[in-house]
């Protein structure tokens, strides 16, 4: 990774030299190492010769790296990455690897900077007409200035085949959940839920048929029972709070091969099950089979190198043994492959979870300002490593969103590179196919709307789900300012008035 060496002496070095600064020699480290809250675990000791080990290219189990991150103050992530295996690319390959079903995305890492995201969000206006999304953060707090009492969300990654709302998610979309906020009797009938029931997640709305039972309601009937008793048979997570779509599907439906999980219910929010049901759990909850696994195993070690290669015998033996794999690039795979959450699954194995915040330069955390954060997290979440700040957008109150995810304050994500504009034919493009784009006009009007080109007039055209409206706007007087690729909507307590305006 870049900034940390690879060389094995060269690393060793880097830990004497923090271990150094913080007054620590190999003898206290290997004695404090074996006393509370170590001892939990045989796995956080550090012997005397931990340095030469690594010095001769060995590589350290990661409960020995949460012992050295909670010696040393410093960041936990900062020890993976020493050693090439940083903690974003769990989520970065769930979100490669699992398109077919919906799947829990691994949220340790930016839980907590969304939660602060989400509640600086929530007091912020739309702006007035469409900004940048840099411009739009200057006067906002940074996000070490809002503190949330705890991390209460969880992520999920809708699947192409298993949505029971598909006219609301786009197949491919991230859903952010609130698990503070459950069932209540004061429900409207559009909040919409997570729940996690014998078949795998579901994204959608519930109706309460009995104290115990939930009926989960989608546009069409669910290809497996709709009826679960709450706790043996199914939990609800909470509730959909914001939800990044991506403007172009993950492709068609396909039908879904079902595989019943066993009871009772392992949820993806256990805190109490042995590490090896708690996995097993993850699988049976992918629909994968192990055969399946292996082969995602292998296509992440194209990449990432040999390393990174679990055998089907591997992934059988984790699913019934109590062991967290020994090599960290293997740690990597099995929570990437089998969408586990890094964190939940190392504090279930007994590892004593370490919280410090300092860097190996003895740097405390600067407070992360709202615009670089969400950059980060975008290039994650959509697998596009080139998205710039400039690339996002706010949506303006007097601009017009011609789609029905495009409402004031919505964050457009923008492809600036794709403003190609297509040339109108006797056949109209499908919606699907036009490309969906933001224009600016003379007057600095935003539309976002299909565009096609028609002699020397720019025809914009609304979703077929909002009422029809067609533009037609002179060429020369409008500046397409880039493709829409996605839009981030979160949770708002604001109520914005939105106004109509033309070009």
């Amino acid at each position: 990774m870049p900034g940390h060496p690879v060389d094995p002496a060269e690393r060793a070095a880097r830990i004497q030299r923090v271990l150094a600064r913080c007054g620590l020699t190999a003898k206290h480290v290997s004695s404090a190492s074996q006393e509370p809250p170590f001892s939990r675990s045989p796995f956080h000791a550090i012997h005397r010769r931990f340095l030469a080990k690594v010095r001769q290219g060995l590589e350290p189990h990661v409960f020995q790296l949460a012992t050295l991150s909670l010696m040393t103050g410093t960041q936990f992530d900062e020890w993976l990455r020493l050693f090439g295996c940083p903690s974003a690319m769990v989520p970065s390959w769930q979100i490669t690897l699992h398109d077919a079903r919906t799947v829990a995305i691994s949220s340790g890492m930016h839980g907590p900077y969304f939660q602060r995201l989400w509640a600086v969000w929530r007091t912020a206006p739309a702006p007035a007409r469409t900004l940048p999304f840099d411009e739009f953060v200057d006067g906002l707090p940074p996000l070490g200035s809002v503190l949330p009492p705890r991390d209460s969300y969880l992520y999920l990654k809708i699947g192409r085949d298993d949505r029971l709302l598909p006219s609301r998610f786009a197949s491919g979309s991230l859903v952010g959940i609130d698990t503070s906020r459950g069932l209540s009797a004061e429900d409207g009938p559009d909040e919409i839920f997570v729940v996690e029931h014998l078949y795998g997640l579901s994204v959608c709305r519930v109706a309460v048929v009995a104290p115990d039972r939930i009926r989960l309601l989608g546009e069409f009937a669910p290809p497996f029972p709709s009826l679960f008793e709450l706790g043996s048979e199914a939990v609800v997570l909470g509730r959909v709070t914001g939800e990044l779509q991506p403007i172009e599907p993950l492709g068609e439906r396909r039908p879904l091969r079902l595989q019943r999980r066993r009871r009772p219910l392992v949820s993806v929010m256990a805190t109490n099950v042995k590490p090896h049901t708690y996995v097993t759990a993850a699988r049976e909850r992918t629909g994968l089979s192990l055969r399946e696994a292996a082969a995602f195993a292998r296509r992440m070690a194209e990449p990432c190198g040999p390393e990174c290669v679990i055998s089907e015998a591997t992934f059988g033996r984790y699913e019934t043994q109590d062991t967290v794999p020994r090599h960290l690039a293997k740690l990597m795979t099995l929570t990437s492959v089998y969408a586990l959450d890094l964190w939940r699954y190392l504090a279930l194995a007994g590892m004593v979870m370490p919280l410090s915040t300092r860097s190996f330069d003895d740097r405390a955390m600067s407070p992360m300002r709202l615009d670089s954060g969400l950059c980060d997290a975008l290039r994650t979440a959509l697998g596009e490593p080139q998205l710039a700040i400039d690339d996002i957008y706010v949506f303006g109150q007097s601009d017009e969103g011609w789609h029905p995810l495009i409402t004031p304050g919505a964050i457009l994500v923008l492809d600036r590179r794709r403003r190609r504009l297509w040339r109108r034919r006797r056949r109209s493009r499908a919606s699907a196919q036009r490309p969906l784009l933001l224009v600016q006009g003379t007057d600095g009007q935003y539309i976002a709307g299909y565009c096609t080109v028609q002699g020397q007039e720019l025809i914009i055209e609304s979703h077929p789900l909002v009422p029809s409206r067609v533009g037609r706007v002179d060429l020369t007087e409008t500046f397409v300012v880039g493709r829409i690729v996605a839009v981030l909507r979160l949770p708002r307590n604001t109520q914005s008035r939105i106004q109509t305006a033309r070009f």
